[in-house]
This record gives structure tokens, C-alpha cells and sequence, in this order.
């Protein structure tokens, strides 16, 4: 009959827990040493216990081994920006050899082939440019549509409008600015004034 597994997790009783600690943090130095032993490595382990405690093991000094450690790690960072910046570098160069291959200069080193796909990729981007423009060309005409369409409205509302007041006009009976009877009033007026008196009583002298 196999050995039961037991399920790795936490354990609850704090005095169990820092047994166990103990047990096992001895045992995870003594295989650090052996490894250092076996394999003539630099060999270094650190722990925190849950209260805080350091412990720590080393094949040789920890100080030297943490400095070569960080000296690994900044090294390391650096050749990664390094590389990053060669990658950033070479695909700019070819972005701006693109753009000038595009404008019509350093075609000289180009075969009929690249020449070929160099010409493809212009009618491409000349399509979508042609595509693009008739696509904001549709939208201003849309937009002067709609203005017209919301003047239309605003007219016929002023029409209507007009319309209305000109019926409530009529129906109170009151005479419209510029009717038949106001111009007629103005005309006998106008054909009809009244004369000076004393030209009245000279007539009726003679």
C-alpha cells in the first residue's frame, strides 16, 4: 500500500507552523550545502520566518555573492535596453527609407521586383487616401443636408405662423397694415383737401 499524499497548505497552529519552519528550513540549508558541495557552485538561501527572523546560508560570502547578483542583474538589463534600442533603431531607418522610396528618391538600389511591390504599396495607400476623401466628402454633404432640411423646417414654421396671425387678424375684424380701405381713406384724403378760407369768402364775393 503507497504512502498517502498530504495536501500542501497552510498550517493554522502557530506553534505547529514554526516547527515545521524549523524542520524544513534546516533541511532546504543542508541540501543548498550538499548542492554547493556536488557541484563546486556559489550556492546562497535566504528565509523569513512569519515573525520576521532572518536565516540564511551561503557557500561563501553572501555580501560577495548579492553584489555579484545585482551586478548580473543590472548587466542583464542593460544588454535587454540595448537590444531594444538596436530593434527601435533599425526598424525607424527602414520606416524612413520607406518614406523616401515612397516620395521617389533611393530607388537606384532596387531591383524590378522591389519596384513592383514599391508600386503596389502606393496604389494601395493612394486608394485608401481616394477612399478616405470620398468618405469626408459624404459627410459634409450630409451635414449641409441637414442644414437645409432644418431651415426648410424653421421656414414652414414661420409660414404657418404667419398664416395664423394673419387669420386671427380677420376675424377680430380689425383692418390689416396696407388693406383696399386704409389706401382708399389715403386717396380721398389726398384728392379731397379742404380749402383756404380766405379764398372761400373772395368766391363768394364775386
Amino acid at each position: 500500500m503507497g504512502r498517502i499524499k498530504i495536501a500542501i497548505e497552510e498550517i493554522k497552529n502557530e506553534s505547529k507552523r514554526q516547527v515545521t519552519f524549523s524542520k524544513r528550513q534546516k533541511g532546504l540549508f543542508k541540501k543548498a550545502q550538499e548542492l554547493a558541495v556536488l557541484t563546486s557552485s556559489q550556492v546562497a538561501v535566504i528565509t523569513f520566518s512569519s515573525s520576521g527572523k532572518l536565516f540564511q546560508y551561503s557557500s561563501e560570502s553572501m555580501t560577495n555573492l548579492l553584489k555579484r547578483y545585482y551586478k548580473y542583474q543590472f548587466s542583464g538589463q542593460r544588454i535587454d535596453n540595448l537590444q531594444e534600442e538596436i530593434v527601435l533603431k533599425n526598424e525607424n531607418e527602414q520606416l524612413q527609407l520607406r518614406i523616401k522610396r515612397i516620395m521617389g528618391e533611393e530607388l537606384s538600389n532596387l531591383d524590378v521586383k522591389e519596384l513592383q511591390e514599391l508600386e503596389q504599396l502606393v496604389e494601395a495607400w493612394m486608394s485608401r487616401i481616394k477612399a478616405r476623401k470620398n468618405e469626408s466628402l459624404l459627410e459634409k454633404i450630409g451635414e449641409i443636408e441637414k442644414k437645409d432640411s432644418h431651415l426648410e423646417e424653421e421656414n414652414r414654421i414661420l409660414r404657418a405662423q404667419l398664416l395664423e396671425a394673419a387669420k386671427n387678424t380677420r376675424d377680430s375684424g380689425v383692418p390689416e397694415s396696407g388693406s383696399a380701405s386704409t389706401h382708399r381713406d389715403l386717396d380721398l384724403n389726398v384728392m379731397f383737401y379742404p380749402l383756404p378760407v380766405n379764398s372761400l369768402d373772395n368766391s363768394v364775393a364775386w
